[in-house]
């Protein structure tokens, strides 16, 4: 019996000890967010992508939105910048391009943001950012 009861205890610290090393390495409890990226056009800020979306960390869906909008631009149109609203977020368009989503996650619902509102500030960064 002092076996067994050895060997449950054992068991129960190391249960105690790798639950309390999970929790340390999320952040007591919560998921680690990934760096955001932030979309530089020359030296103005556009957007912020703050979080993962379908699998994509911030950094990856700023590099798609940087090819999307390299391609946009060459494209050679009016450069008139745009929003159109989705169930997943808030579509930035460039010319009718999709350039990139502003999701839920991207956003501060406590300070009143909306995807809409963030989307919308981003166009309108457009003609002062882009190349005449």
């Amino acid at each position: 019996m002092p076996a067994l009861l050895r060997f449950l205890l054992v068991l129960t610290f190391l249960c105690c000890g790798l639950a309390r090393g999970a929790a340390a390495d999320t952040g007591a409890g919560r998921p680690a967010q990934p760096p955001s990226a932030k979309l530089l056009v020359g030296t103005r800020t556009v957007f912020v992508f703050r979080a993962a979306l379908a699998g994509y960390a911030p950094q990856e869906r700023l590099d798609g939105a940087r090819k999307r909008l390299d391609k946009a631009l060459a494209a050679g149109g009016a450069q008139h910048a745009d929003t159109h609203d989705i169930p997943e977020g808030t579509q930035v368009l460039l010319d009718g391009r999709l350039l990139f989503l502003v999701t839920p996650g991207d956003v501060n619902p406590l300070a009143g943001d909306t995807t809409g509102e963030i989307a919308a500030d981003a166009a309108a960064q457009w003609p002062r950012a882009l190349p005449a």
